[in-house]
């Protein structure tokens, strides 16, 4: 973990954690929970998908990045490539989400983003790309 943290510098923000009444009282324990709505992408999709990203050899950044996701892991996975600037594919199901679909090209700035729309098998034909 403290490798990933190191790795991860100052794209992944520390968020605040809020003590929780209810779970506090359903556990028996003291609950707080971690605000990962706070990072740049809304979710803690960003903190593996940024890790992996940076963490890739000099040829698999050559080769790009290939991601089946319906919505917060195709934003890490967007944000992240464009941080590291390395091509990537985001293939997401016909019914994704609008706001998901538009929040993909904010966090990827519009470049090199290919996006394939699926009815379904997502994951095969992001396999598939991967191994082109």
């Amino acid at each position: 973990m403290v490798s990933a943290q190191q790795e991860q510098g100052d794209v992944i923000r520390k968020t605040s954690l809020t003590f929780s009444d209810t779970f506090t009282q359903l556990t028996g324990s003291t609950v707080y929970l971690k605000n990962e709505f706070e990072q740049k992408t809304g979710s803690f999709k960003l903190r593996g998908a940024y890790y992996k990203i940076k963490t890739l050899s000099e040829e698999e950044r050559k080769n790009g990045v290939v991601a089946a996701s319906a919505g917060n892991h195709a934003q890490g996975v967007a944000y992240a490539s464009a941080l590291e600037k390395i091509n990537c594919t985001i293939v997401m199901p016909k019914n994704a989400s609008p706001a998901k679909v538009a929040a993909r090209h904010v966090h990827r700035g519009g470049r090199g983003l290919l996006s394939v729309h699926t009815a379904g098998g997502g994951d095969r034909r992001a396999e598939k790309g991967f191994r082109r």
